[in-house]
Order: structure tokens, then sequence, then C-alpha cells
């Protein structure tokens, strides 16, 4: 019976000096469970998610650990997400990226997103435009007076804050006093869609609109906007931020993330480094706005 006892116990011992070692694996499996990137559906939901599947999976096979994609709401349920620690990389508009920053202080700029036109150099800039229906009678912003008129979101920076400043430029300070409606949208795409339709007489987006075809006319744009940003959360290693980087820099032009973009209208062509005050000028923009 002893001999029983002696050997119950140095089993136990044997159990109890295994846990450390289970409990030290569990959480080194729990912190390699990998990172998530949160995209807001700035257009169609299932053209983004096809796109940064691909990017996730190039990011994937480099960092050696999985990369998920998470669409968000908004990009305000992005900040959310971020500062709850379920979101550690945002793709944020750089009006969005500002006001993210803001609310987060630690956000850390990682990359800029280029785009290429046919001909052109890579660039890291972009315009917001106002435009009307090419059969239109409209030709300027005056003519547009007593019109319906649609922005997109608040947080959008060629589809409410340059516009918005561009109006004001042209004495326009307040839209709902010279346009006979004003519609917040939310989108692009339904800005552009409400144009073709007629449901709306003018409109404010970016400036490439060529995948809807010859169907609009510039009436005015705004000056130049630093294009999107990926950003981390404050709570996301040095290390990983440094790798995602360097991932994103070394993408080429005909890598599968980059040639689904050019399929669904986008143009994304490369990633460049600049620091948090490339977009200073947009935060100029948002403050002067927020007046």
């Amino acid at each position: 019976m002893r001999q029983f006892y002696r050997i119950t116990a140095c089993c136990l011992v044997v159990v109890l000096s295994l846990i450390p070692v289970v409990w030290a694996s569990d959480t080194s499996e729990t912190q390699k469970q990998g990172i998530v990137f949160g995209i807001p559906p700035w257009g169609d939901t299932k053209e983004v998610q096809s796109m940064y599947d691909l990017l996730m999976k190039d990011i994937s096979r480099t960092l050696g650990m999985e990369c998920r994609l998470r669409i968000t709401k908004d990009y305000q349920e992005l900040s959310k997400r971020i500062l709850k620690k379920t979101v550690d990389v945002g793709f944020f508009t750089p009006a969005a990226y500002v006001q993210a920053k803001e609310k987060i202080p630690g956000l850390k700029y990682l990359v800029t997103i280029q785009t290429k036109s046919k001909s052109g150099p890579l660039r890291d800039h972009y315009s917001g435009v106002i435009i009307v229906s090419k059969s239109s009678p409209f030709n300027s912003l005056e003519d547009l007076k007593g019109r319906r008129f649609a922005f997109t979101d608040f947080r959008s920076a060629s589809g409410y804050l340059y516009p918005r400043a561009l109006l004001e430029k042209n004495g326009i300070t307040e839209p709902k006093a010279f346009f006979s409606d004003v519609y917040m949208l939310k989108k692009h795409p339904k800005v552009l869609k409400a144009l073709e339709l007629g449901k709306i007489d003018a409109g404010a987006t970016y400036k490439d609109t060529a995948k809807w075809g010859d169907i609009f006319r510039i009436v005015k744009e705004t000056a130049p906007i630093p294009y999107d940003a990926f950003a981390a959360a404050p709570h996301l290693s040095e290390d990983d931020c440094k790798a995602i980087q360097s991932e994103l820099l070394q993408l080429k032009a005909d890598c599968p993330f980059f040639l689904r973009a050019k399929e669904t209208g986008a143009n994304y062509a490369g990633f460049i480094r600049h620091s948090d005050s490339f977009y200073n000028v947009v935060r100029e923009v948002y403050l002067t706005g927020k007046k």
C-alpha cells in the first residue's frame, strides 16, 4: 500500500511540474494567433474582400503567421476595434486617419498607398471633384445654386472635407442654404449611382471614375489629397510593425493584390513610407471644417 502511495505521489509531482509548461505553451500559441487587419468597405464589399484576402496571403507567408481580414461597418467601428484590441492594423482614408489619430494618439503610421495611371508615374496623392452628368447644362458652381447635391461622409476627404473647403473658397459657406437639397450618401459609388440615375444634380467624390464610363463631367477640382494609409494599433509590437511595413513596401505592381485592385478600378500599384506629418495638410482642412 505504501508503495502505491509513493508511486501516486511521484506521478502527481510529475503532472504538477508540467502545468507551467502547458500554460506557457498555450500562452505562446495565443500570442501567435495572427494579426487582424481592419478594412471598411469603401466600395463594393465583395470586391474589397477579394482584394485584401490576396494581400493577407502575401503578408501571412512572409511573416510566418496568419493574417486575417475583418471588414468593419465604417471607420468609427475600425477605431473602436483598434481600441478594444480586436483589430491590429487598419486601412484609413486620409481624413479617417487624421480623425483616428486624434482619438488614438498611439496609432502608428506605417505606409501610404500609391496609384498609377496607364502612362503616368506612381502617385501618393489624388484629388476630389465636384461632378455633374455629362449631359447636364451645369458648367460652374454658381450654376448649381438651388440644385440637389450629395456628399459621401463627414469623415471622407474627397467626399466631404476637401469639397466643402472648395465650396467655402468659392463663397458657398452654407451648402444647405445654397443647394435645394444636400444628401450624405456614405459611399462614393452611391453618389455616382444617384448622379447617373438623375436623383441628384451634382456630387462630391474622388477624381477617378473611369470604370463608370464617360458619363460624368468635372465642374471643380480640389487641392491634392494624400492617399490612404495603413496604421498599426498602439498594442502591436514594433517588430511586427516593421515586418508589415517592410512587406508592404517590397510588393511589386504585378503581385496578385495590385492586379486584383486594377480589375476593380482602384489602380493601386505600390506603397511608400512617409511619416505622420505627411497628413498635416489634411489636418488643416479637417480643423477648418470643424470650426
